[in-house]
């Protein structure tokens, strides 16, 4: 077992045993008075690393953001919760719909709608026929707002359509300050995003393969065929070339927007995700950014989706035997080198009957950091 999952010093069967032991306990004593909570919800607290303020990064955005891409644990910030446009970061979204709902090997028809495209473009002609994976690479690495077009209408059937999924996307997402206007990111109104968010969005399109593909890579040639002509693309991210670890993300910029930079590394003990809006010198400041991350801190898997599983029979009536179970990859940011042993336990209180309700929380404390992760139902028998 790697050395970095720490149960309190002791094995992950030791700390089930303690997980069933509490378990039963609650499920065959606590019945929590009439109107009174089930379960009390820890929160998660702001974590503390104990590192001085002048080793934090500098920067000049108006907004930024900076997350361990596995436990979301927000490292580094200014301004995050502003809504702020996005630029051609939309895309990232753009990308991980089309992934999600569609083969890469769709031969996509282009409409007249993707012809002529304002701003940045791969120069797509109605009636040429690519594959929706060369589109993806035009869309990710030249930043081709035709390229959006023409995958949101193959994806959705129309713009609007796809416009409505990707908002459906953001709430899935828990992304309640974000929306989309359209799938290239050109100046809208009400098209807008928080750095935190952004930060949110591209962490959870890393975990995709494919998406980590595309944008990792730096250059990509669609060979000269009937209906399609041949194209380069070269990837816009200059930290793929400059920072070791970089491995993705976005560019983006607009006139409102200024620039926009969404990047990411993954390194031994974790995976980063950088955001600036509106920032004259986001490359240098992505640079430092990237580089505290994977400097100063690492990821910690306390459990995988599923490992923590056991089932009971609830107090309240009628009595019904649930099973419970942490339905995500439980993941906690430590302090590289820290060497405290990291205390588990779990909550358990009144259980809905429905697949997914929420049936309680593992709290993890971490020397000054408690941490709480949902436990569901995933089966009523």
């Amino acid at each position: 077992m790697n050395d970095k999952k720490i149960l309190s010093a002791v094995s992950y069967a030791a700390a089930s045993a303690v997980f069933s032991i509490l378990v039963f306990f609650y499920a065959e004593f606590a019945n929590p008075a009439e109107g009174e909570p089930a379960f009390s919800q820890i929160s998660d607290t702001t974590a503390e690393f104990d590192i001085p303020a002048s080793q934090f990064p500098q920067t000049g955005a108006q907004s930024c953001a900076l997350v361990d891409a596995n436990s979301g644990q927000l490292l580094f910030s200014k301004n995050e919760n502003e809504r702020l446009p996005m630029a051609s970061t939309t895309k990232i979204m753009t990308a991980i719909i089309a992934i999600e709902n569609k083969s890469l090997d769709d031969a996509v028809l282009i409409p007249k709608e993707a012809q002529n495209v304002e701003g940045s473009s791969i120069y797509l002609a109605a009636g040429e026929v690519l594959s929706l994976g060369e589109l993806l690479y035009g869309l990710m690495l030249e930043s081709g707002n035709d390229a959006a077009i023409a995958i949101a209408i193959h994806t959705a059937g129309s713009v609007e359509n796809f416009c409505n999924m990707m908002n459906e996307k953001a709430k899935e997402l828990g992304l309640c300050n974000t929306n989309f206007e359209n799938p290239h990111g050109l100046s809208s109104e009400n098209h807008y995003t928080t750095a935190h968010e952004l930060a949110k969005l591209a962490a959870y399109a890393m975990k995709n393969e494919t998406f980590r593909k595309i944008v990792a890579t730096e250059k990509y040639i669609i060979p000269a065929r009937e209906k399609c002509r041949e194209r380069y693309f070269f990837n816009h991210n200059r930290l793929l070339r400059s920072l070791d670890i970089c491995d993705g993300v976005k560019t983006g910029y607009t006139l409102s927007s200024g620039r926009c930079l969404v990047t990411s590394c993954t390194v031994e003990g974790g995976s980063f995700v950088a955001v600036t809006l509106n920032d004259r010198n986001d490359w240098s400041d992505h640079k430092e950014m990237l580089t505290f991350a994977a400097s100063n801190f690492e990821s910690v898997k306390i459990a995988a989706a599923g490992e923590i599983f056991f089932s009971y029979q609830t107090a309240a009536s009628p009595k019904q035997r649930v099973s419970v179970t942490n339905a995500e990859d439980i993941y906690i940011t430590r302090k590289k080198w820290a060497n405290a042993p990291i205390d588990l336990s779990v909550e358990i209180g009144a259980v809905g009957s429905l697949v997914g309700d929420t049936a309680g929380y593992v709290i993890v404390n971490d020397e000054k950091n408690c941490f709480s992760f949902p436990l569901t139902v995933s089966g009523v028998q």
